[in-house]
């Protein structure tokens, strides 16, 4: 092969390299934009609950249930949270409050078991720190959920294995539920 010969092959070895350097640096770019850009589900009002059904699938919420506000966001390996609020009578939170419990207490977990009625709220709760979930996973207008605002009700823990945190505002029949890992 002479020296022509080897310069065509000089020319195909970089471009066939820099074809490969281009597709692999694609491929990085992708995977930490998929695992670290935040997917994020939100309702930009409260909804009814046949407008949540129809926006985000069924779900096992109280017939009840009005006034919903859900936010969700996975951040890949960064972590997910998932909160919401809706209103409903006491009675129907109550009892939506303990199949969360149950479901959480059929999952063997980290949370271990939790108390299988929600216990009486004896201070007014901190409110959860609303720059955190808009620094770490992106859901940037959260003030709905205003859980400093319950004077008496209920709280408890719940799904996934106990990790989870719920109140009930009894004053206003208002259910409110926070998880982030």
């Amino acid at each position: 092969m002479g020296a022509e010969g080897r310069r065509v092959w000089s020319r195909r070895f970089f471009i066939i390299a820099g074809i490969l350097i281009a597709g692999l640096l694609t491929c990085v770019i992708y995977v930490i934009v998929v695992m670290f850009w935040p997917h994020i589900h939100v309702t930009k009002r409260p909804l009814s609950l046949s407008e949540f059904r129809q926006e985000f699938g069924d779900s096992d919420l109280p017939n009840s249930a009005g006034n919903i506000n859900f936010a969700s966001s996975s951040v890949g390996l960064g972590g997910r949270a998932r909160i919401y609020r809706f209103d409903a009578p006491v009675q129907d939170c109550l009892e939506y409050a303990r199949q969360q419990i149950k479901q959480s207490n059929s999952q063997p977990g980290p949370g271990g078991q939790v108390p299988t009625e929600p216990a009486a709220i004896s201070a007014h709760p901190e409110p959860i720190d609303h720059s955190s979930l808009r620094s770490a996973y992106g859901l940037r207008d959260t003030s709905w959920f205003d859980i400093e605002n319950i004077q008496h009700g209920f709280e408890g823990r719940g799904p996934p294995y106990g990790l989870s945190q719920f109140w009930i505002d009894s004053d206003r029949g208002r259910f409110y539920y926070y998880w982030t890992d």
